[in-house]
């Protein structure tokens, strides 16, 4: 999906009748695109004009009926192209709601406690993450989930001065091993009792099967379904916002 596709289908989403009527003022479009790493937005938008998918338009403030607002909203063209993107079926489709529930996570992240660096590189995996979904990767797309657990494991370490170098055993001692597998990460939650992250051991399981078979090659694991996919993403966006509550 392309960026003015992603902005097209915005009029969409916030109508259940006449996307024509829809009016996107342009802090709001500016917003969103930055939550998800999209550069230039204004750039974007102004290319879309000049394409006439959309018009430029000064609208009542909502806040100051004695003030306007630019805002934008579909031409007949942009209608039309945005017919065409939903009949794109079953692809596009059946990422609206993947969509939507990412934008929200990346509110989420941004409202965290998260590091800028962090919060930065966790956006970069969503938006990539909603790419490779709109293209059918699913190994891609339950690769990018691990990048995301382990972007949380590393966070409760920190909040809980656990080593992120070190491997816990039951008996509670750390051993050095350098860098820490996801696994690992999550076997030090594990045996340290934090009840932070919300999985049982059956999901965790779940999640590093498919995880480990997208990353290494073993022969057995068989490429992810449609339906996979979008368990191990409801998985792993799930338990990541119950460690941001």
């Amino acid at each position: 999906m392309t960026n003015e596709e992603f902005i097209l289908k915005l009029f969409a989403e916030e109508t259940l009748s006449d996307p024509m009527k829809v009016y996107l003022e342009m802090p709001d479009i500016i917003e969103i695109c930055n939550l998800i790493e999209i550069s230039d937005p204004i750039d974007l938008v102004t290319g879309m004009v000049i394409n006439q998918s959309i018009i430029r338009n000064n609208i009542p403030d909502r806040d100051n009926e004695f003030m306007t607002v630019e805002a934008f909203n579909l031409t007949e063209k942009g209608l039309k192209e945005l017919k065409n993107l939903y009949s794109k079926e079953p692809i596009v489709k059946s990422g609206i709601n993947l969509e939507n529930e990412l934008i929200s996570f990346a509110v989420d992240i941004e409202n965290s406690k998260y590091s800028t660096e962090r919060k930065i590189e966790q956006k970069r995996i969503l938006f990539e993450m909603l790419k490779c979904y709109n293209s059918e990767c699913w190994n891609a797309v339950i690769g990018l989930c691990g990048k995301t657990l382990e972007l949380c494991m590393l966070q409760i370490h920190e909040e809980h001065n656990i080593d992120t170098t070190s491997l816990v055993d039951r008996n509670g001692y750390a051993k050095k091993v350098g860098h820490l597998t996801l696994g690992q990460l999550f076997n030090n939650i594990k045996i340290k009792g934090i009840a932070k992250l919300i999985l049982n051991n059956s999901q965790i399981e779940t999640i590093l099967y498919y995880r480990n078979g997208a990353a290494h090659y073993d022969g057995k694991t068989p490429i992810p379904s449609r339906d996979e996919g979008n368990a191990i993403i409801s998985l792993t966006l799930g338990a990541v916002k119950r460690t941001l509550e």
